[in-house]
């Protein structure tokens, strides 16, 4: 990416308008690639991106799927199909959105599409073998107004914030303290990190993500799905899209980090659902 992933996450935005009008082939190459290329967060799970027509993905799946229940008519969709191994909603939402900010970056419109209902039924729509599901989608075009970003833009104080600030969603070293910006200052850096990391997308904009901070590690959680059933829940995905933006934030002001799923002693709240933690390398 030309772009800074800071510059990309700042500026990004979901398309829901798209022009009938197919992108170059050339594009859908590079977008093709750019999810062949994609980094895991779980290398054990095996992720397959596909390029469909867009008249064969509403002909397929009609009313079973879609953004609260709507297909958008768009002339290609990024189809996106996974192993069914542990952490592999949270992988899908790390690694797709790489090839999200990849066509943001083309300037082609994209929007987020978790299969939630009738996962069965589209799987064999799609023949996706035993082991694997058809776990999300996104429509690609352009839009059919000019491309422009909408700015989610924290310097407008005459516009209310549509995210949750810091102190609602990080807790430093026990769940009974809150981030304070008086108290506990910067993070050493990592305050504006997480500022950006939280214009991530999510299901309903509901920002599931809840952070404990200890030390030198970032402890993950999410809260649950109202309609979750007993092996899915799509804030995961939301959860996954976090994880990459913290650690392709940290790495541009040069913190190496990696993820990994911990035994954490910390008793949390019984609502909270554990996800991973983030170790930082400041060397």
């Amino acid at each position: 990416m030309k772009k800074s992933v800071k510059e990309l996450i700042i500026h990004r935005k979901s398309t829901r308008n798209f022009s009938k009008k197919p992108i170059e082939e050339s594009i859908l190459n590079e977008l093709k690639k750019q999810g062949q290329q994609s980094k895991a967060l779980y290398e054990a799970i095996s992720v397959t991106f596909e390029i469909s027509k867009g008249k064969e993905i509403t002909k397929k799946l009609g009313v079973t799927t879609g953004y609260f229940g709507k297909l958008f008519e768009a002339p290609h969709y990024l189809v996106a199909i996974t192993d069914t191994k542990e952490g592999y909603q949270e992988n899908m939402g790390y690694q797709m959105e790489q090839v999200l900010l990849a066509a943001q970056e083309l300037q082609i419109g994209t929007c987020w599409i978790a299969v939630i209902h009738h996962r069965q039924q589209i799987n064999e729509f799609f023949n996706v073998p035993r082991g694997r599901t058809l776990l999300a989608l996104s429509p690609i075009g352009s839009e059919v107004e000019p491309f422009g970003y909408k700015l989610l833009n924290r310097s407008k104080q005459s516009e209310p914030s549509i995210r949750k600030s810091l102190d609602e969603f990080v807790w430093i070293d026990s769940w009974d303290r809150p981030y304070n910006e008086s108290k506990h200052g910067s993070l050493d850096g990592f305050e504006a990190i997480l500022k950006d990391a939280k214009l991530a997308p999510s299901w309903g904009n509901e920002q599931p993500w809840r952070v404990l901070i200890e030390g030198e590690q970032l402890h993950l959680y999410t809260i649950p799905f109202k309609k979750d059933e007993e092996s899915f829940n799509p804030h995961k995905i939301d959860c996954g899209i976090f994880m990459y933006y913290i650690e392709a934030l940290a790495k541009e002001v040069g913190i190496e980090s990696n993820w990994s799923r911990e035994s954490v002693t910390i008793v949390s709240p019984k609502n909270f659902q554990y996800i991973a933690t983030l170790k930082l390398n400041r060397d």
